[in-house]
């Protein structure tokens, strides 16, 4: 049967079992792992930011590990693994479900870290000392709660990977709107401060809890404000090395029509024919100075968005281009 067109999906999970098509970017997890332990990472929106963090989540998670082989048995990584697969305890935070809104932005941001430390004990509960749900059940103030998952962590033989997609989702909100607000919460005894400063301190050290963090975002503003500079890592964004991590090459993009063009074998135009009309649309992207004008990246989203109408528009040229999402 013909391979599902992700558009949308983040969770790789989905798209392995129930056989949608997908880009293998799992090369780029050894260089990553090499190269830095603590990275930060930023694209546009809906570049494929989020399921590179769930393709790194189910690589490292030990929760996953006799899922492997279904996960990655048919991919790069898969063929030649790092040590480091499967042995992490990983917290995943997702900051675009916080509300910006300036009257409730630090209570959302507080019940939603407490809810992910709350299924982090629940997941590891099997690792974690024997009371740990019950303690983060407890818990009221995120920060606090952090600190003792951490502890609890400590007490085990294991490490944790900690990765935050979307970092600065409702703070570019409150930036856009309201500069104090913002100024608020990412100076000072700001709450989103005081959490990278914990963050931070769980980072450093020669038994340091947090082994890998992985910071997924748009841009280096707020980190910067946050933090004085992201000076526990690296950012990996501009280096031509990762300029191909996310986003799909004009190689991937044309094996994938290859592949739509003989699956359904109705295309009315030919693979050259596409490529020439989607290029000035979404091949306009380059993050490294060095691969300009050689290794320019097109949006996924937009390309998947396109093919999906451009077949169920019984193969003509859809009238808008543009995804409106």
């Amino acid at each position: 049967m013909m391979k599902k067109i992700p558009y949308g999906l983040t969770d790789l999970a989905t798209i392995i079992s129930e056989d949608y098509y997908y880009v293998d970017k799992t090369r780029f997890i050894r260089d990553l792992e090499g190269e830095g332990r603590y990275v930060i990472f930023l694209r546009p929106r809906r570049y494929g930011k989020s399921l590179f963090i769930a393709m790194l989540d189910a690589y490292y998670n030990i929760r996953y590990a006799d899922r492997f082989d279904e996960f990655f048995g048919k991919l790069d990584i898969g063929k030649d693994p790092t040590d480091k697969h499967n042995t992490y305890l990983v917290l995943t935070l997702n900051f675009s479900n916080v509300d910006s809104d300036k009257d409730r932005v630090e209570e959302s941001f507080n019940n939603l870290l407490l809810e992910e430390l709350r299924m982090f004990a629940y997941w590891y509960r099997d690792i974690l000392p024997a009371d740990a749900e019950a303690k983060m059940e407890a818990h009221t103030n995120s920060n606090e709660a952090f600190n003792a998952i951490c502890k609890m962590v400590s007490k085990t033989d294991k490490k944790m990977y900690v990765m935050i997609d979307e970092y600065d989702n409702f703070a570019n909100t409150l930036m856009s709107y309201d500069e104090n607000a913002y100024m608020n919460l990412t100076h000072g005894d700001g709450f989103f401060r005081l959490f990278f400063n914990t963050l931070k301190a769980v980072t450093t050290g020669s038994n340091a809890v947090v082994d890998r963090l992985y910071i997924s975002g748009v841009s280096p503003l707020t980190l910067s404000d946050v933090t004085s500079g992201f000076n526990i890592g690296k950012n990996f964004s501009l280096l031509p090395t990762y300029n191909e991590m996310v986003g799909f090459t004009e190689s991937e993009v044309r094996t994938m029509l290859e592949y739509y063009r003989d699956a359904t074998g109705t295309f009315n135009h030919t693979v050259d024919e596409l490529l020439e009309i989607m290029r000035p649309w979404y091949d306009n992207n380059c993050f490294a100075e060095m691969v300009v004008g050689k290794q320019h990246m097109y949006n996924s989203d937009m390309v998947l968005n396109f093919i999906q109408d451009y077949i169920m528009m019984y193969c003509t040229i859809p009238s808008e281009m543009i995804d409106p999402n």
